[in-house]
């Protein structure tokens, strides 16, 4: 996981938009200081924010985060319409499937991500979303794209 890589592509769209930190900041609703951490490379978005800036500037999470190499421009309908709960439904229906197609135990989920059994149960039965460090390693196992992970397309 590339922090950098996911700060530059903030910066660059950023630019491209004309956008300030204080501007974005009150597009997508969260704090400037916020903002700030993420053109920095100190951290990666919460998911809500992540779908929010994904949405203001059209592209697909997983450019955002850096699995992408190429700006696959979306037309931006908005996942936010939806309530947080269908969002962490169909995250939820998304991993089970998976599981289910590969013949996969929770155990050895949570053993290829590094994480503990208690993280995955949450996402499956309360309805949680991972931290974007752990989407972005989701991802890369289950071959899923964030931006279907979090129903997105």
């Amino acid at each position: 996981m590339d922090l950098n890589k996911f700060s530059q592509r903030l910066k660059d769209l950023m630019e491209e938009d004309g956008i300030t930190r204080q501007e974005l900041s009150l597009q997508i609703g969260t704090d400037r200081k916020c903002v700030r951490l993420w053109l920095e490379g100190k951290n990666y978005p919460q998911y809500k924010s992540l779908i929010k800036l994904a949405e203001y500037f059209h592209v697909r999470i997983d450019y955002l985060v850096g699995l992408e190499d190429y700006i696959l421009e979306t037309d931006g309908q908005s996942v936010l319409s939806m309530r947080m709960e269908e969002v962490s439904l169909k995250f939820s229906a998304q991993i089970r499937d998976y599981m289910d197609k590969n013949h996969l135990t929770i155990y050895a989920i949570a053993k290829k991500l590094h994480i503990d059994q208690k993280a995955l149960k949450k996402w499956l039965v309360v309805g949680s979303i991972p931290e974007t460090a752990t989407l972005i390693k989701l991802s890369k196992l289950t071959n899923i794209s964030i931006h279907t992970l979090l129903g997105c397309e």
